[in-house]
């Protein structure tokens, strides 16, 4: 027999299945396997450098990176603080990404350095350089 999640947030399920199944397996990425309690602390430990970048409540965080646990663990993140998630497309090209992210208002972006043959560094700072993306922050 299953219980049924008492939490209604994102936050409060993840403290929820951390402490309720704390060894048990939460995302599997590849080799790399993190249980329920992994997770919790790496999603804590991620917030807590999204609070200490100025991040809160209803700021749109974008996440710009491939199918990965650390996508999950930003997303959390970005929920955990208030923040509203903007999932971009890796296959996009540089002018989507920038229409994606003004659009949106993101005032940051999670993602890596670089995804297949995009150097995501490198397009964002050429936006910013060119006076683009006047709400990003980090």
């Amino acid at each position: 027999m299953s219980i049924q999640p008492q939490s209604k947030t994102l936050p409060d399920l993840l403290q929820e299945m951390a402490t309720r199944y704390p060894d048990r397996e939460a995302v599997v990425d590849g080799e790399r396997r993190l249980t329920y309690s992994q997770l919790h602390g790496a999603v804590q430990d991620f917030a807590r450098g999204l609070l200490s970048l100025g991040a809160g409540k209803d700021d749109k965080i974008a996440s710009l990176m491939g199918n990965r646990a650390e996508w999950i663990i930003s997303a959390l993140a970005a929920t955990c603080v208030g923040g509203v998630v903007v999932a971009l497309h890796t296959w996009w090209t540089a002018r989507e990404i920038a229409y994606a992210l003004d659009h949106a208002e993101a005032r940051f972006v999670v993602c890596t350095p670089s995804y297949m043959k995009n150097d995501y560094t490198e397009s964002i700072e050429g936006l910013r350089s060119q006076g683009r993306l006047p709400w990003l922050q980090a």
